[in-house]
């Protein structure tokens, strides 16, 4: 299984994570203390559920393409004592999906959340962690079903409004991992988010503010993106859609 420092984006032809029943050592190091920051951010933040996630722990890059990895569960108060600690080594990556829909004419979908969540400065495309609901009982995880998962929940979009592309698109840093699926829409980028605008209407407390939908180089120009965003972006010719 590797490890690589530099971010870099892998083209893969299949993505194949389960999930192992090793515990993470440094949530059980650090209990005392994220236990004490956990009581604090809570309270700070009323957003904020400790839910379960998922977490890489390693992964392998076949000769054919399949991206392969291991992932161990811990909860979001473990998850976020690492994340606001720095991300020390800690033998995990930062683990979400991402789905990359593109419009008839060829702009992407990106979000914005509201005000108390992790991207709040952010516009991303929409996508989140991979986390119980995800797993089938071998273990095993179907990344598009979760990333259409987090679609619908977060903007309202399903099939056949949105179809799934080919292949997928794995971005690694030295703390991240973000898997993402392409999908494309026979429907205008103004059309997908008048869309997902009467979605996001209907839920005043969910998580996503709006939705935008724009050419990959007006939005790498005028939006602050994260890094993992900007190189999917910058990169986007190689995630291949159906016609």
């Amino acid at each position: 299984m590797g490890q690589q420092n530099e971010a870099r984006l892998i083209e893969a032809t299949g993505i194949d994570l389960r999930v192992t029943d090793a515990g993470w050592d440094f949530a059980r190091r650090h209990e005392a203390e994220i236990a004490a920051h956990w009581a604090r951010r809570s309270a700070e933040n009323p957003h904020y559920f400790d839910g379960s996630v998922l977490l890489l722990s390693g992964y392998a890059l076949s000769d054919d393409g399949v991206f392969s990895g291991r992932l161990v569960r811990t909860d979001f108060k473990s998850f976020l004592f690492w994340r606001e600690s720095g991300r020390p080594e800690a033998g995990v990556r930062d683990t979400f999906c991402t789905g990359l829909i593109r419009s008839r004419e060829g702009h992407v979908l990106l979000c914005q959340q509201r005000p108390g969540n992790l991207n709040d400065d952010f516009f991303t495309p929409p996508g989140g962690f991979i986390d119980a609901r995800d797993v089938d009982p071998d273990g095993t995880i179907d990344v598009a079903r979760a990333v259409l998962r987090e679609i619908v929940e977060e903007t309202g979009l399903r099939e056949p409004l949105v179809r799934q592309g080919t292949g997928f698109a794995v971005f690694l840093s030295r703390h991240q991992v973000s898997l993402a699926v392409p999908w494309q829409s026979d429907f205008s980028g103004d059309a997908l988010v008048s869309e997902a605008g009467r979605h996001i209407a209907t839920e005043p407390e969910g998580e996503l503010l709006r939705t935008l939908a724009l050419p990959p180089g007006e939005a790498l120009r005028t939006l602050a993106l994260p890094e993992y965003a900007r190189i999917l972006l910058s990169a986007s010719y190689v995630l291949k859609t159906s016609p």
